[in-house]
């Protein structure tokens, strides 16, 4: 980020007030700076303060002014479509390009600071950072839930607004529809001290986030971020490109250095999803701050539900549509696994008993009925249980554990049936 002012910026300081869509919003002064915009406070007829914006698309050489609007317009429509989903989203009021001054206008709401004003190179109280923590947590887990990349994930990008973080500057944001997935993206763009290994090789993801925010994390227990030794800016490129491995200094808690060596793991498939992060013992997953409980509703499944959407197309609003009923995307990943359970149940169920007349005469038919049967009749209840997080003696287990215990009464209730029949 830039920390000087350009000519162009001080031609604003002559103009008192902005019109947005025409709403006219009166210009304070410079809340912020940064290398492709200058936030400024600004104030509607009203009264009601707001931060705007401001891209001066002029600065940049003719060939490279389209693709910047573009990208302004991109993260406009990035923010209008997470606007509402949580509250760690930063809300938008709106945008517009203006071709006439060759200049984009955000309003946005208005926050306290950035998590940067807090990391002063010293750590921080552990309640305090382990409250932080949560909250960006909370960030990963909502840009996940609404499959965006952020790709500059970093202290300066968190504003604060009445104590809760809310992440902003969507610039290099875009869309992935797999956690597991990376995007092959054409030049090495980010924060340095944030950027994880595999960025240098031109590819970025969700894993990608969970790094920067595992950096965050390292920065507010020791006081500094990793590589800090390294001054000099080529060499840092290349320790971290080159996955130098990551010096950890003692810690009282081991819960926290366990999270922190797993959000900084050096290969990007070997990082936790934001999923994973909610259940780790440090985040203490029930204190949280949640998103709106109304989309964990496996009744807001059949609403329609892309109604919003980054890319700024709509579906109409048509109930019990198959296209909807099937669209998992707009439900949390617990619902979506667990929903997609059921439906396996009931296809499964379905089979069984289509195949039971040809069988019939088969002395493997009880043992095939009562094991498919046992364990369609398990995953069927636990699913439904799942879905309203009733079930969470058995789901809150790691995999291995929990595919032991569902095997198990499998196999004995199977036994059972047959030794029965």
């Amino acid at each position: 980020m830039g920390t000087g002012l350009s000519t162009i910026n001080g031609l604003l300081f002559s103009k008192t007030s902005i019109v947005v869509h025409g709403e006219t919003y009166r210009i304070f002064n410079i809340i912020g700076q940064g290398g492709e915009a200058t936030v400024y406070r600004c104030k509607d007829v009203q009264g009601n303060q707001y931060a705007v914006k401001i891209f001066y698309f002029s600065r940049y050489p003719p060939f490279q002014i389209r693709a910047r609007i573009d990208g302004f317009m991109k993260e406009g429509r990035i923010l209008s479509y997470l606007s509402g989903r949580s509250p760690h989203f930063i809300r938008i009021v709106d945008f517009e390009y203006r071709p006439n001054e060759n200049i984009g206008y955000m309003i946005m709401e208005l926050g306290d600071g950035n998590l940067r004003q807090y990391l002063r190179g010293v750590p921080l109280n552990p309640s305090v950072r382990k409250m932080y923590w949560r909250q960006i947590v909370g960030i990963l887990t909502a840009l996940q839930d609404a499959k965006i990349v952020h790709a500059d994930i970093k202290p300066e990008n968190m504003i604060l607004v009445n104590g809760l973080l809310k992440i902003t500057d969507l610039s290099l944001a875009f869309g992935l529809p797999s956690t597991g997935q990376a995007m092959q993206v054409p030049m090495v763009r980010g924060t340095l001290d944030y950027m994880a290994p595999e960025v240098f090789a031109y590819q970025t993801g969700f894993k990608s986030d969970i790094w920067s925010a595992g950096v965050i994390l390292y920065e507010m227990t020791y006081g500094y971020p990793p590589y800090f030794d390294f001054i000099d800016r080529e060499q840092k490129i290349s320790a971290i490109a080159r996955m130098t491995p990551i010096i950890y200094p003692p810690v009282d808690d081991l819960f926290l250095l366990d999270i922190m060596q797993k959000c900084l793991a050096l290969i990007a498939a070997l990082r936790p999803s934001a999923y994973n992060l909610q259940e780790h013992p440090y985040t203490d997953l029930e204190l949280i701050v949640l998103v709106k409980m109304s989309r964990t509703n496996v009744f807001s499944h059949f609403e329609n539900g892309n109604r919003y959407r980054f890319d700024d197309k709509s579906t109409p609003s048509n109930r019990f549509n198959l296209e909807t009923i099937f669209d998992f995307s707009n439900l949390q990943p617990r619902v979506q696994t667990h929903l997609k359970n059921v439906y396996t149940c009931v296809l499964v169920s379905v089979i069984c008993a289509t195949l039971v007349p040809y069988l019939h005469e088969s002395e493997h038919i009880y043992i095939f009925g009562g094991i498919l049967g046992t364990g369609t009749s398990i995953m069927f209840p636990l699913s439904l249980m799942n879905i309203f997080g009733r079930s969470q003696l058995i789901f809150n287990f790691n995999f291995s554990f929990g595919l032991v215990i569902v095997c198990g009464l499998v196999i004995v209730c199977g036994y059972i049936l047959y030794d029965t029949q």
